[in-house]
């Protein structure tokens, strides 16, 4: 049996988000992983490669076979920080893995809308073991791990030597032999890849026409559900349940907001009346605007007066000092006229200003005039608020609409509430539920049948069966006439797909230098065979350099071998840095086709 096990056609295990606070060169760095699939994410700069470890250290810990190599990203210092923590999504929903690397501390929480909820450290292993397939850190290396520089296959990962026991039944690796009619192989390998593809096509036509089927039928008997659903198929008893606390709550909102209002309404009127008082303790005869207007005339007058009166004694003060006077005796004797009769206008005014103020000074009238009038503003303003009364008819309106929106609501409630009758509300909703996850599943199978149709221009699901089958008898028609010597290898077809695809990575990989692998067992070790210009070469033979592009060429191979229902990420660390721009996008289509169900993660180290 293989140590990973399968259901087709499922996207697992993302990474979302790796947030590293102190992992070697990292420190305080966060790296987000759009949400890809059969596409290759890059993530390019100085020093990125050790990422890659980082997410293998917080998925599987330090494996024990690479502790020595882990050692690298310990902090200088002890009292930094060594810890990182990964956001991934699964089937079963988003998890947040944290490693404190240090003290050896995992910690596993569950998003559950927008809260996290901790989970007993053991869940990752079941996450692994659900969502990847496998335990192993030897087995997820070999098959979905790949660092530049350390690309040879690992002889003790537990599918390595599963493989080689496959290889090793009725010595199936000696069969395996590299055909020399280099064209027909071509043809044959991929006509029998093409010939995969359709009957795995129609299988799954035929499979999702049967589940279309079944979901119908249980449809049928949930069809009186469907008043508990809404127009987008969520769970409309939820949905009204929800919007009707919203509605209460606004409710609530605006009645104590015209409650605070109406305080406050109360808090002008007291205001108001306490300046009505303080205004009618004025004289109000005395603060007309006529009076007011006499005693600032009078004010000025006499302001101008005496200071025509200061002129005038300051000249004659100058001129009793004066050696020599500038004025005659009669000139002398009309300014003390002048000022005498000032003098009388002077005692005038302040006669008639204290009779106009009754005893007040007039600067302490107008003083009185100035709060006065400022305690007749404050008035008129609370008297007249414009804006709160519009605010408050706003508000009115808020509150009589949300009333109206919550008693909608509550009828609303009220009807579902009758249609469930005597059933308990958690049965309908869970049969409601039920009914909405029937129609999301039938709408998602036939728009996967559409699309296949639509590709070929079929209107019919029948028209594209047809069509498909009618291709397939072509191509075993076609396989059929090619040549009957070349040797069958019945129940272990899928191997030799694998060594096929192996090869093709290789071709592209060594610019159609090398251009076909097989297998050599030594003792319980597998090496591999490879087909070059001239001869068919040993492993032992090839450069240290093309070894790994062997290598390199079988693990990925043997991941899309393996591949089903676990959808593991592709973790690359720029492994082929060496190839052209033309050969590398080669090779980036080629894991783009084969991974289209998986996250790839290139990481490549810029200088």
């Amino acid at each position: 049996m293989h140590p990973l096990k399968f259901v087709s056609g499922v996207r697992c295990l993302q990474i979302k988000i790796l947030k590293i606070k102190g992992f070697g060169p990292f420190i305080d760095q966060e790296f987000l992983f759009e949400e890809s699939y059969g596409k290759v994410i890059r993530k390019k700069g100085k020093e990125k490669t050790g990422l890659i470890d980082g997410i293998v250290a917080l998925l599987f810990g330090f494996p024990p076979h690479r502790r020595e190599e882990f050692k690298k990203y310990y902090p200088l210092n002890n009292a930094e920080k060594y810890s990182a923590s990964l956001l991934i999504e699964t089937k079963k929903g988003e998890y947040l893995i944290g490693r404190d690397f240090s003290r050896e501390i995992l910690e596993v929480f569950k998003y559950e809308g927008m809260r996290l909820f901790s989970l007993p450290s053991t869940v990752l292993m079941d996450l692994l073991y659900s969502e990847i397939g496998t335990l192993n850190p030897l087995d997820f290396e070999a098959l979905f791990l790949y660092k530049n520089n350390a690309l040879t296959l690992n002889q003790h990962a537990p599918i390595i030597r599963e493989h080689i026991q496959q290889l090793l039944f009725n010595n199936y690796w000696e069969k395996l032999s590299l055909n020399t009619k280099e064209e027909d192989d071509e043809e044959r390998s991929e006509l029998e890849k093409n010939l995969v593809q359709l009957e795995n096509l129609i299988k799954n036509i035929l499979f999702l026409q049967a589940e279309i089927k079944k979901l119908e039928e249980e449809e049928d008997k949930y069809h009186k559900y469907e008043e508990f659903l809404s127009t987008e198929q969520k769970d409309l008893l939820e949905e009204l349940t929800r919007e009707h606390t919203a509605a209460a709550l606004e409710r609530s909102f605006y009645e104590d907001h015209l409650k605070e209002e109406q305080e406050a309404k109360k808090i002008i009127e007291r205001e108001a009346r306490i300046l009505r008082k303080k205004i009618t303790a004025f004289d109000l005869h005395l603060y007309t605007p006529e009076i007011l207007r006499k005693v600032i005339d009078l004010i000025k007058i006499r302001d101008e007066k005496t200071a025509l009166l200061q002129k005038l004694e300051t000249e004659i003060m100058v001129e009793r000092k004066g050696i020599f006077s500038r004025f005659s005796g009669k000139e002398a004797e009309e300014k003390k006229v002048k000022i005498e009769w000032l003098l009388g206008e002077l005692s005038g005014i302040r006669e008639s200003l204290r009779l106009f103020l009754k005893e007040k000074k007039p600067e302490d009238y107008l003083k009185e005039v100035e709060l006065l009038i400022q305690y007749q503003d404050d008035l008129l303003r609370l008297e007249h608020p414009f804006v709160q009364k519009a605010e408050n008819r706003e508000n009115q309106e808020k509150l009589e609409a949300a009333i109206e929106r919550e008693k909608d609501l509550r009828q609303q409630l009220d009807r579902l509430l009758a249609l469930a009758g005597q059933e308990d509300l958690e049965t309908v909703k869970a049969k409601a539920n039920r009914l909405k996850e029937i129609k999301q599943k039938k709408t998602k199978f036939k728009d996967e049948i559409k699309k296949l149709g639509e590709k070929l221009d079929l209107s019919s699901t029948k028209e594209l069966i047809d069509y498909l089958q009618e291709e397939k008898k072509h191509i075993e028609e076609a396989l059929a006439m090619i040549d009957e010597t070349e040797e069958e290898v019945g129940d272990e077809q899928p191997l030799v797909m694998l060594y096929q695809d192996a090869s093709n990575v290789l071709e592209i990989l060594t610019s159609g230098y090398y251009k076909k692998i097989r297998p050599q067992i030594k003792g319980n070790k597998l090496e591999f065979v490879v087909k070059g210009k001239k001869e068919d070469l040993l492993e032992a033979q090839i450069e240290p350099e093309v070894k790994e592009l062997i290598h390199l060429s079988f693990r990925l191979a043997l991941a899309k071998y393996y591949l089903n229902e676990n959808r593991p990420p592709i973790l690359l660390e720029n492994p082929v840095p060496f190839l052209n721009k033309e050969h590398q996008e080669k090779f980036f289509t080629l894991l783009e086709d084969w991974f289209q169900d998986e996250q790839i993660i290139l990481i490549e180290n810029v200088e």
